[in-house]
Protein backbone atom coordinates (compact mmCIF):
# COMPACT_ATOMS: atom_id res chain seq x y z
CA UNK A 1 0.00 0.00 0.00
CA UNK A 2 1.34 3.41 -1.01
CA UNK A 3 0.68 6.37 1.18
CA UNK A 4 0.89 9.83 -0.39
CA UNK A 5 1.27 12.96 1.63
CA UNK A 6 1.04 16.53 0.54
CA UNK A 7 4.25 18.42 1.09
CA UNK A 8 3.96 21.95 2.41
CA UNK A 9 3.97 24.55 -0.33
CA UNK A 10 7.36 26.24 -0.63
CA UNK A 11 7.24 29.98 -0.11
CA UNK A 12 8.86 32.33 -2.61
CA UNK A 13 11.47 34.55 -1.02
CA UNK A 14 11.91 37.96 -2.67
CA UNK A 15 14.28 40.85 -2.01
CA UNK A 16 13.11 44.32 -2.91
CA UNK A 17 15.62 47.11 -3.42
CA UNK A 18 14.00 50.53 -3.15
CA UNK A 19 15.15 53.76 -4.74
CA UNK A 20 16.77 56.00 -2.10
CA UNK A 21 13.94 58.53 -2.22
CA UNK A 22 11.35 55.81 -1.49
CA UNK A 23 13.23 53.59 0.98
CA UNK A 24 12.03 55.45 4.08
CA UNK A 25 8.41 54.89 2.98
CA UNK A 26 8.82 51.11 3.12
CA UNK A 27 11.65 50.38 5.54
CA UNK A 28 10.86 51.52 9.07
CA UNK A 29 13.53 49.71 11.10
CA UNK A 30 17.25 50.03 10.60
CA UNK A 31 19.64 52.64 9.34
CA UNK A 32 18.61 55.44 6.95
CA UNK A 33 20.93 53.97 4.29
CA UNK A 34 19.11 50.66 4.28
CA UNK A 35 17.03 50.16 1.14
CA UNK A 36 16.51 46.38 0.87
CA UNK A 37 13.80 44.26 2.47
CA UNK A 38 12.98 40.58 2.12
CA UNK A 39 9.42 39.29 1.95
CA UNK A 40 7.86 35.84 1.46
CA UNK A 41 5.01 35.07 -0.93
CA UNK A 42 2.81 32.03 -1.31
CA UNK A 43 2.82 32.12 -5.11
CA UNK A 44 4.21 33.88 -8.17
CA UNK A 45 0.97 35.79 -8.80
CA UNK A 46 1.19 37.51 -5.41
CA UNK A 47 4.84 38.39 -6.03
CA UNK A 48 4.15 39.80 -9.49
CA UNK A 49 1.23 41.87 -8.20
CA UNK A 50 3.44 43.37 -5.51
CA UNK A 51 6.24 44.15 -7.99
CA UNK A 52 3.77 45.87 -10.32
CA UNK A 53 2.27 47.89 -7.46
CA UNK A 54 5.69 49.06 -6.24
CA UNK A 55 7.31 49.42 -9.65
CA UNK A 56 7.92 53.19 -9.43
CA UNK A 57 9.60 52.87 -6.03
CA UNK A 58 11.85 49.90 -6.88
CA UNK A 59 15.37 49.74 -8.20
CA UNK A 60 15.10 46.00 -8.46
CA UNK A 61 13.65 42.77 -7.17
CA UNK A 62 15.09 39.26 -7.13
CA UNK A 63 13.27 36.13 -6.03
CA UNK A 64 14.06 32.52 -5.34
CA UNK A 65 11.50 30.52 -7.35
CA UNK A 66 11.73 26.72 -7.53
CA UNK A 67 15.41 26.88 -6.61
CA UNK A 68 16.25 29.49 -9.27
CA UNK A 69 17.10 33.14 -8.74
CA UNK A 70 14.86 35.29 -10.93
CA UNK A 71 15.23 39.03 -11.55
CA UNK A 72 11.96 40.95 -11.77
CA UNK A 73 13.51 44.36 -12.29
CA UNK A 74 11.88 45.12 -15.61
CA UNK A 75 8.88 42.85 -15.16
CA UNK A 76 6.21 45.12 -16.56
CA UNK A 77 8.26 45.94 -19.68
CA UNK A 78 8.19 42.32 -20.81
CA UNK A 79 5.41 40.69 -18.80
CA UNK A 80 4.68 37.74 -21.05
CA UNK A 81 8.21 36.41 -21.41
CA UNK A 82 8.99 36.87 -17.70
CA UNK A 83 5.80 35.12 -16.63
CA UNK A 84 6.61 32.18 -18.91
CA UNK A 85 10.10 32.01 -17.40
CA UNK A 86 8.66 31.65 -13.90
Amino acid sequence: MLLFTTLPKQMISARFQFKPEHAADWIHNGSPERNIIELAFEDVDALVSTVKALEDALEGCTALVNGKVVSLRKYSDDACSQEEAL
